[in-house]
């Protein structure tokens, strides 16, 4: 049998399991995407009401901010939705939402220690989400992604320096984690056993801390240099604190949500020219997963 095979069965697995540990004898249904990007609204409703009203600083970031510039929506065929904010103020949100919250769970390595990604997310508690991928969190419905930002030196050659060493961090998680799979080229396939084979000892939290141990070294309040390593986009991310200093009220999905005052600056170092749409085969959406919910 094919690794394909016990990827697929390996998931259908996670959400019998997911199902007999969190609502026994109940029935789940998979959800459309329409209706999952209704959920992720929602859940980003939710999420910058409660940071409004306990004084936390978020902004909206990368695709969705670009959205909300573009197309004060989604961008078409985008799939998440992305937040930002300042370490101190991301700490924070992780450590007392849940306390607040009946419908919503935020998860990250401070607060839940099978959670296994360098940054949070906000996860609708009546969901389940099935993914693609060879390392599984079972726990998480259908979400947004929040990502803390960071202090960085001013030195290009210490940026240089972390940016590489996190990248390194970052290719052994994607070989650890990226299923083999029958539609791929054999190479591709036997290049990835390999790097799986070679890194099997290597513990995938303990990569994961070292990542977000690197990227937080510097404080964000007295920094003037700042980025989110953790993820992403690498040496793009950083940039100058003063883009974040003020925020603006931006268009997204029909309500209003703060945006990096210098929204434009941030964009462009990104994404370019972010306002030009890419050619019609880079239009696809980048994640790999299906959602259910329990009736």
């Amino acid at each position: 049998m094919t690794s394909e095979y016990y990827d697929r069965a390996r998931g259908n697995l996670n959400v019998i399991q997911h199902l007999g540990q969190k609502n026994k004898g109940a029935a789940m249904i998979e959800i459309k995407k329409a209706e999952i990007k209704q959920i992720q609204i929602e859940i980003l409703k939710e999420f910058a009401d409660y940071c409004e009203n306990n004084n936390l600083v978020y902004f909206l970031g990368y695709g969705t901010l670009l959205g909300a510039v573009r197309h004060k929506a989604f961008i078409p065929w985008d799939d998440d939705i992305d937040v930002i904010m300042p370490r101190s103020d991301y700490d924070k949100f992780i450590r007392k939402f849940n306390k607040k919250s009946k419908k919503l769970e935020v998860f990250d390595i401070l607060n839940e220690p099978t959670y296994h990604f360098s940054f949070a997310k906000l996860s609708d508690k009546s969901t389940f989400l099935k993914e693609e991928c060879d390392i599984v969190f079972d726990k998480l419905g259908v979400n947004i992604d929040i990502f803390p930002l960071d202090g960085v030196s001013s030195d290009q050659k210490e940026q240089k320096r972390k940016v590489k060493k996190i990248k390194i961090y970052r290719n052994i998680l994607d070989l650890k984690n990226i299923s083999i799979v029958k539609n791929r080229a054999l190479y591709k396939n036997i290049i990835l056993l390999l790097g799986k084979i070679f890194f099997y000892f290597i513990d995938y939290k303990k990569t994961v801390k070292k990542i977000i141990y690197s990227a937080k070294e510097l404080d964000y309040d007295t920094s003037d240099t700042v980025a989110c390593l953790v993820w992403n986009y690498g040496s793009k991310e950083i940039m100058s604190k003063e883009i974040f200093s003020k925020s603006t009220k931006l268009e997204f999905e029909n309500y209003l949500y703060n945006a990096p005052q210098y929204y434009d600056r941030y964009l462009k170092n990104i994404y370019g020219d972010y306002m030009i749409l890419p050619p019609k085969e880079k239009r696809i959406a980048h994640h790999a997963f299906k959602a259910y919910r329990y009736k």
